[in-house]
């Protein structure tokens, strides 16, 4: 082997020049015949560690599979965990989850937290929660793992997802008594403000919120949602409580008795607006979190997962519930003349006479009448077109982003064609691939629309073919009065 070529791309991997030290160890292979197994081995698995820092998992895959087969045993969970983790960066979960169970089949293997939480991440994938919450308590209670918080907190995720924010406050809690960064420990104190409200503990769930928010850490915006729902909340609860205690008083003048009232009906009409039940708070963009009839918004943290190279990060956003409408009042009755009323046929002489005299009057007045219309019709489509601006400016359009979204889907889930949907400055390789992601898809629901004036996002909750929810975050542009796909992207992997 060309020792020098090998020392070299050894010292530019190690300082990160991973194109230099990949065009180094390819160099190696013209020499194989004359290496052994095990330094075989060495090499592909370091070729493989190469493309995987360069973001070709694929090719990493394939040089880990080559280092495999000229292995020596005790080797081969590392190289088993690395295969995992290029399998899961390309969407290969089902065989992810074999390479991790190969690593972990070994007695040797010194990291088995690393097997287990890349585990986790590809049963989360497909929508296995039970398995991938019991591989992420497997790598929280692993001793040899620095950093068992990011462990309990995704373990929080699964508990969120199952519709237990009971036991997953008590992950996130379990989190928090580490010694986190400042942004995990935000991540995680917002966590466990959403698992709070999820539970219904609004004041507690407002702490974490703040405490998360007061180091200049910015709340997603799933979580800001819910930070905004418990504020509500809070207010209304204070407000009712103000009420009560005012009629209760019993030295209340006799004056202010109505005013008292009055505010105990506001505030039992806000209460009914907003309940203090965080699962029926409406909002306008961003779906409410409903404990009974889906998983509160998941967290953001992190995990990392193999032997020579950590795991991409990735973080667990799932929308709420359905957005909640408000009602709608009904039209105004018109006030017609009954048919029954005989009032025209018994005019007198005098009375036809005035109305005589009438009809002349109204004949002189009808010449204005012409231009009051004129500056009626004016101010008419003054008004529309303030209306349409503002609406425009709001974020909305025709057809409203979320339509597109779901003749989209709708033309992906049916291979039709996605064509008339997407943004002319999208290439066909980027459409292929990002519609690649949606070919499990066997049904959808469009959760949540997030408007601004040029650029929207819409969230949608899909059920997957082979079981489990995944999420979606469509990023859409105005296209005139409507919108078009600029890119699709999975909801719940950081992109931080």
């Amino acid at each position: 082997m060309n020792t020098e070529a090998f020392q070299q791309a050894r010292s530019s991997y190690k300082a990160g020049d991973y194109d230099a030290a990949l065009e180094g160890f390819i160099l190696c292979t013209c020499d194989l015949d004359q290496m052994g197994a095990a330094d075989i081995s060495k090499l592909y698995h370091l070729i493989g560690n190469c493309y995987i820092k360069k973001g070709d998992s694929a090719q990493g895959a394939d040089y880990y599979r080559r280092a495999l087969n000229c292995a020596p045993e005790d080797a081969k969970a590392a190289l088993n965990a690395n295969l995992g983790t290029a399998l899961l960066n390309t969407r290969q979960y089902e065989a992810a989850v074999q390479a991790f169970d190969e690593a972990l089949s070994y007695d040797t293997y010194k990291t088995p937290y690393k097997a287990y939480s890349g585990r986790g991440a590809a049963y989360l994938r497909l929508g296995d929660t039970v398995e991938a919450g019991a591989s992420f308590r497997e790598a929280a209670l692993d001793p040899e793992n620095p950093k068992p918080a990011k462990a309990l907190v995704n373990l929080g995720v699964c508990f969120m997802q199952l519709d237990r924010p009971a036991d997953a406050a008590i992950a996130y809690e379990s989190a928090l008594d580490f010694n986190l960064d400042p942004i995990s420990c935000c991540k995680t104190k917002a966590n466990l403000g959403q698992a709070y409200l999820a539970e219904g503990r609004v004041d507690e769930a407002l702490e974490m919120f703040e405490e998360a928010e007061s180091f200049g850490y910015e709340l997603s915006s799933a979580v800001q949602h819910d930070y905004e729902i418990a504020r509500s909340i809070h207010e209304v609860e204070t407000r009712n409580n103000t009420a009560r205690q005012a009629l209760s008083d019993e030295a209340l003048p006799a004056f202010g008795a109505g005013a008292a009232v009055a505010g105990a009906v506001a505030g039992v009409t806000d209460a009914q607006a907003a309940p203090a039940d965080p699962s029926q708070a409406p909002t306008a963009e961003f779906p409410s979190v409903d404990t009974a009839a889906a998983p509160a918004p998941a967290p953001q943290e992190t995990f990392t997962g193999n032997e020579t190279q950590p795991l991409e990060t990735y973080s667990y956003q799932e929308p709420g519930a359905s957005i909640v409408n408000e009602p709608v009042a009904a039209p105004e009755e018109a006030s017609l003349p009954s048919p029954e009323s005989t009032d025209f046929f018994d005019l007198s002489e005098q009375q036809i006479d005035s109305a005589g005299r009438e009809e002349a009057r109204t004949e002189r007045k009808k010449r204005g009448v012409g231009l009051k219309i004129v500056i009626v019709v004016l101010i008419v489509v003054i008004v529309l077109l303030a209306a349409a601006a503002a609406a425009f400016f709001l974020g909305y359009g025709y057809p409203l982003q979320e339509d597109v979204v779901d003749d989209f889907m709708s033309a992906a889930v049916d291979d039709g064609d996605t064509t008339p949907y997407w943004d002319s400055e999208v290439d066909e390789a980027t459409r292929a691939s990002q519609l690649s992601m949606l070919e499990d898809v066997s049904s959808y629901e469009v959760v949540a629309v997030k408007r601004s004036t040029t650029e929207s996002a819409v969230y949608v909750q899909a059920q997957l073919e082979a079981g489990g929810n995944i999420y979606y975050d469509f990023v859409l542009g105005r296209d005139g009065i409507g919108w078009q796909v600029e890119y699709v992207e999975l909801y719940f992997p950081s992109q931080q």
